[in-house]
């Protein structure tokens, strides 16, 4: 059922993706391997958009179809209404970069997870962020940043955040496909992974789960 799944995102069949998405849903498929199959499409995606294959409009447009994926899935992975959350999480794109779906990615799987999540969108002042740690005291705050550029408002945030003295009870997370070990230690971060279950293993093991 969603064994032309990745394949069909690559060559961006929205319907077929989509029909293939509701039948598995239908069918009580896992929702986590309709995600993963949309994933693996995605890796292939941007694999061919760093060789040159694939141009920018193809690679917002599969973004587009995986965005739809979530919206389908998310409903059932959060079907739970009366669960008691883990933790917290304020998570943002930093200012100076507008992409999201790594962003979203990992906020529905931290929600799957029994996270809840705080969602800022997208080019987030440290100002609001400080804000919104201000407001819901999370456990954990987390970037993601797909521009070099971000660096420095990530680094910026962060330091806003110790001057706030909001870092004690604090971790602070950063992922993307242009983030290191290295940009983790230049902005003062405590952890740093592309990987989606890396980072629902750190915050598990943060809270001692």
């Amino acid at each position: 059922m969603l064994s032309n799944l990745a394949q069909d995102l690559v060559e961006l069949k929205k319907d077929e993706v989509l029909t293939a998405v509701n039948k598995a849903v239908e069918a009580n498929a896992d929702p986590m391997d309709i995600i993963q199959e949309g994933q693996r499409g995605m890796g292939i995606v941007g694999e061919k958009f760093e060789t040159g294959e694939f141009f920018l409009a193809q690679l917002m447009l599969s973004a587009q179809i995986f965005q739809d994926i979530i919206a389908i899935v998310e409903p059932l992975l959060l079907s739970d209404e009366n669960r008691e959350f883990m933790g917290k999480v304020v998570f943002a794109t930093p200012q100076g970069d507008i992409h999201d779906i790594g962003k979203n990615i990992v906020s529905v799987m931290l929600k799957a997870h029994g996270y809840e999540v705080h969602d800022l969108g997208v080019d987030v002042s440290k100002e609001k962020i400080i804000e919104k740690v201000k407001e819901v005291k999370p456990d954990f705050v987390c970037f993601s940043c797909l521009l070099t550029t971000a660096f420095e408002s990530m680094k910026n945030t962060i330091n806003a955040l110790e001057v706030e003295g909001l870092l004690k009870d604090l971790k602070v997370l950063i992922g993307g496909g242009v983030t290191s070990e290295q940009t983790r230690d230049y902005v003062n971060a405590d952890f740093q992974s592309i990987e989606v279950m890396d980072t629902i293993g750190y915050c598990n093991k943060a809270m001692g789960v």
